[in-house]
């Protein structure tokens, strides 16, 4: 049976008028007959179906709503309508409209101007120019978890060639963002010119696209690799359309629902196999050839990779050295190298470990989280140590190692204060004999 258009409608009630019975007209229609029957009596009730009387309930309102409407960019050119339910709810607080939204939804969008056409830009990005990351979710079963766990997919697309290596965590905090980042780069062989990723905090500290203020500790891990963040804008998921639409397509065919695995490490290994294999099968649209042969060509004009990826932080800031050469980083107190006395460091705390760098090198790494609050390393304040041990540092100023320490300082002070040997009292009572 076809459906009953409001023209059928108006057809049907003119013949029934001329005297011919509702059963013929339903059949010449094609609609059902019953429906037509029911129709034609509220037709001619007057009556009006319960949708249109929920939106008589905004007709009060009208000019406050035609106000709200004019206000709206409905072309588009400056930025989205507001949300229809801000409008409800400002009727409601200071109108005392106590109709439903559905209702105002409804008086809206036959009083809004239709939206117009605006087509979309198809880009394709040139080779090694930019890289696409995201996340994902998948439930998979982990005999180290004894069953099932809900794990988060990182994924990085190449932009040009559709290679897009995954990899599962716990969780999305920075240290796992920056884990994928380095995972994902070694797989694919070099780093791009830009990563456009989502407004998330671990990119992004506040704000969008353009205007957005980049989170500190991915712009010191950007810096360091030599690429550009390219943040999204709000609530387009076209702009990064090549990974949004790839992050189920990816994990379902490399993760078969009901799979299980020993270890989220051997998951991790099986998926990277998977994911090449995978890509030799598909073909890139743009070239013709496979994924996989698209990627190795565009490979070669990856940056290169440091020879060292840097290890995963969660935490960067920026301390100056002072004169006894410590740094301040999570209510401690650090040693780092006396060239660098009166300058500015970068202090980074990684997994285990807290770095100190300089010149975009790690020039001293101490044990993070340790119960001890000033962690000293002899070798800072030795000339002959920092020359042989560490790469050339240069301060704002020519820096004099500090005096170096007597026969009776070599005795007492610890080579490392956090690693300082406990010796029976006798050793110091020989110390103070000697002194005398």
């Amino acid at each position: 049976m076809a459906k009953l258009s409001g023209r059928d409608l108006v057809a049907a009630e003119v013949l029934v008028g001329k005297g011919k019975s509702v059963r013929s007209v339903a059949r010449d229609l094609g609609v059902d007959e019953s429906t037509l029957r029911y129709r034609l009596q509220r037709r001619a009730a007057a009556a009006v179906d319960g949708r249109s009387q929920q939106a008589e309930a905004c007709a009060p309102f009208e000019p406050v709503i035609a106000a709200w409407i004019a206000l709206q960019d409905w072309d588009g050119e400056s930025g989205r309508p507001d949300s229809i339910k801000s409008l409800y709810e400002h009727l409601v607080a200071e109108h005392d409209y106590s109709g439903s939204y559905k209702a105002v939804v409804r008086f809206v969008r036959r009083r809004a101007p239709a939206p117009k056409l605006r087509p979309v830009r198809r880009i394709e990005t040139r080779p090694g120019t930019q890289a696409q990351v995201d996340w994902g979710t998948r439930r998979v079963f982990l005999h180290e978890f004894g069953g099932e766990v809900v794990l988060k997919a990182f994924l990085m697309t190449l932009s040009h060639s559709r290679m897009n290596p995954v990899r599962f965590y716990l969780d999305e905090t920075q240290l796992s963002w920056l884990d994928g980042h380095n995972h994902a780069l070694r797989f694919l062989g070099g780093v791009p010119l830009t990563i456009r990723i989502d407004n998330l905090k671990t990119g992004v500290k506040k704000g969008a696209g353009a205007w957005a203020e980049l989170n500190d500790t991915y712009q010191a891990y950007a810096d360091e690799l030599g690429f550009l963040i390219d943040p999204t804008r709000p609530r387009r998921g076209s702009d990064k359309g090549k990974v949004e639409r790839r992050v189920q397509d990816v994990i379902g065919p490399i993760v078969r629902r009901g799979e299980r695995f020993v270890s989220l490490e051997d998951l991790n290994e099986a998926v990277l196999e998977r994911s090449a294999a995978r890509a030799k099968r598909l073909i890139n649209p743009v070239t013709g050839d496979s994924v996989y042969d698209t990627w190795l060509a565009e490979r070669e004009v990856l940056q290169p990779l440091p020879a060292t990826l840097p290890a995963p932080f969660d935490v960067q800031v920026v301390r100056r050295v002072g004169r006894d050469c410590l740094v301040s980083f999570e209510g401690r107190q650090y040693a780092a190298p006396y060239p660098l006395s009166g300058r500015a460091v970068q202090v980074r705390g990684a997994p285990g470990k807290v770095q100190i760098i300089a010149d975009g090198r790690v020039v001293q790494e101490y044990p993070r989280g340790t119960k001890a609050r000033l962690l000293i390393d002899q070798a800072c304040y030795d000339a002959a140590e920092v020359s042989n041990t560490r790469p050339a540092i240069s301060g704002p100023m020519e820096v004099q190692p500090p005096a170096p320490l007597g026969r009776i300082g070599r005795i007492i002070v610890a080579d490392k204060s956090w690693e300082a040997a406990t010796r029976p009292l006798s050793a110091y009572e020989n110390l103070l004999r000697r002194a005398r």
